[in-house]
């Protein structure tokens, strides 16, 4: 059963007097926690639904409205943004639990973005003034009231719409449009649909938490694609009612036309990019070749014969020998879980004493590595190449990023417009061809409305380019510049599943029965 339908059959339940005084306390535990799990909409969850499938926003509610059944009383509480993964319709729902858990005794620390869960709080602490090195600094700590009246920060100028997210947007969807279709998919809850997407264009896939999208796009058509395009050189069958083989999971659907418009299938997420030490902003860009090459062409480096590989903290000739160009050592603690230990011999600096004796414009390369990119762009400013990737690191908001730093101290957010910066410079190096359909899940999660409005930026550059997109996001303010919006619902679980509306961001907001297009109809004025 989903808790939904368990909540009403707990209500039906004809106990006897002996039995329901035998059950009394178990009867009222089960009536509180199940109440609890309904109030913040996962009333859709099954009983026999599997811990680990939990998206991240679905565990931290469960866990949040276990707290409410435990009632403890003077505990500070800690969240990370409770909203990922929620649709803006639930996001009342969260914080009413949230006040609970308040008035029950508590404290609530929120780290969080979303404006209706800062205008719900008491009192508001933020950072900035900027990112990274420019950041760090409390810039308002004070009550809502004040907040909204009198903060000079940047959160408060989006909150008090003074600088809002641009809606000049031109639409991209008309009568030459492409469509990828794919019939009858019966996914999880999916009920028999059809998708009918459009290529070359910037897709949002909406709907309120739990209502298909993640079966929809990335548990069948990112499969079905990548099976498609990974087997593409086999022989394989073209029959009828096929489905899919992924992970040894049938995915189920009737038939695919409009394949031939695209010519691969990526999926770009949050994942972290390397846990190594080695991988770094810089090299997952493929920009430390141009800066070891500009370090080999210095007249000490050609004197002592060095090449752009002894540059490299990969390579035995430049590494440090005891590091092994780690720059730390790991000491495995047996039981415990392994420490890092700066390196003596190199000071952390990953190279040779040598190899730090070449300086390029007065800096050897250690020192540049610990440079911004921001920083970066000024200092390498006769390398037009390389520039132009850091160009790109800026314009997508990443300025503060140290160009040198282990890419595993990175967020999701940041990882993944890393990863969508490559494959623009990938684009702009011809080796790539375009028609390019790129998935991603919910790209805004942990960014702030300024890197929403610069992710937009290079979203549509991914499209200029030839390319498709397909986002499943809730940010109401990425969703209303899609050419093309898919709303799934009409609420969670077996409610859902069904495409309720699709269409430009106008035709949604017409739609009487999807919780988007109300959303959206608050958001948008319609002067394109």
């Amino acid at each position: 059963m989903c808790i939904n339908e368990f909540y009403k059959w707990l209500g039906d339940l004809k106990l006897t007097e002996y039995e329901a005084g035998v059950s009394k306390e178990i009867m009222k535990q089960l009536f509180q926690r199940t109440s609890f799990i309904t109030e913040i909409g996962l009333g859709y969850l099954t009983l026999n639904r599997l811990a680990k499938t939990l998206s991240n926003g679905e565990a931290q509610r469960i866990n949040l409205a276990n707290q409410l059944g435990s009632s403890l009383v003077d505990t500070i509480y800690v969240l990370d943004e409770p909203t990922i993964g929620l649709h803006p319709r639930d996001v009342g729902r969260l914080t009413g639990i949230i006040k609970k858990i308040r008035d029950n005794g508590n404290i609530v620390i929120i780290v969080e973005h979303d404006y209706d869960v800062i205008k719900s709080c008491d009192h508001v602490i933020e950072l900035g003034p900027q990112s990274g090195i420019k950041g760090g600094q409390v810039v308002f700590s004070g009550s809502m009231q004040k907040f909204l009246s009198d903060a000079k920060t940047l959160t408060s100028e989006y909150i008090r719409s003074k600088q809002k997210i641009h809606e000049d947007v031109k639409r991209r969807v008309g009568s030459a449009t492409h469509f990828l279709t794919i019939k009858n998919i019966k996914e999880n809850n999916l009920k028999n649909i059809t998708l009918k997407l459009p290529l070359n264009r910037f897709v949002c896939v909406t709907g309120v938490s739990g209502s298909g999208k993640s079966s929809l796009v990335t548990k069948s058509l990112y499969p079905v694609l990548k099976k498609y395009f990974d087997f593409k050189s086999e022989d394989l069958s073209e029959s009828e009612d096929q489905g899919e083989q992924q992970n040894g999971h049938q995915i189920n659907y009737s038939s695919m036309d409009g394949i031939e418009n695209i010519k691969s299938v990526m999926l770009i997420n949050q994942d972290v990019l390397g846990r190594s030490q080695r991988s770094t902003p810089i090299t997952f860009i493929s920009g430390f070749d141009h800066i070891r090459e500009l370090f080999a062409q210095t007249p000490l480096a050609k004197s002592r014969g060095y090449t752009s590989s002894n540059f490299s903290f990969n390579v035995k000739h430049g590494q440090c020998s005891v590091c092994g160009g780690e720059g730390y050592i790991s000491v495995d603690m047996q039981f415990m879980a392994d420490i890092y230990i700066r390196c003596e011999a190199c000071s952390g600096t990953r190279y040779k004493k040598e190899i730090l004796d070449v300086t390029y414009k007065g800096k050897n390369i250690n020192e540049v590595l610990a440079m911004t990119v921001e920083e970066a762009y000024d200092f390498f400013i006769s390398s037009q190449p390389l520039r132009e990737m850091l160009k790109l690191l800026i314009d997508v908001g990443l300025d503060y990023l140290v160009i040198g730093q282990p890419a595993s101290t990175l967020s999701g957010g940041e990882s993944q417009r890393l990863k969508i910066c490559k494959e623009l410079l990938t684009e702009s190096n011809k080796k790539r061809k375009s028609h390019v359909l790129y998935i991603m899940d919910e790209p805004t999660t942990g960014l702030h409305p300024q890197e929403v409005e610069k992710l937009l930026v290079v979203l549509q550059k991914l499209v200029d380019e030839g390319n498709s997109l397909v986002v499943i996001e809730h940010n109401m303010d990425l969703v209303k510049h899609a050419d093309y919006i898919i709303d799934l619902g009409p609420e969670a679980g077996d409610n859902g599943g069904k495409i309720i509306v699709e269409g430009t961001p106008k035709e949604i907001t017409e739609s009487k029965s999807s919780h988007t297009g109300k959303i959206l109809k608050e958001l948008l004025t319609f002067n394109i």
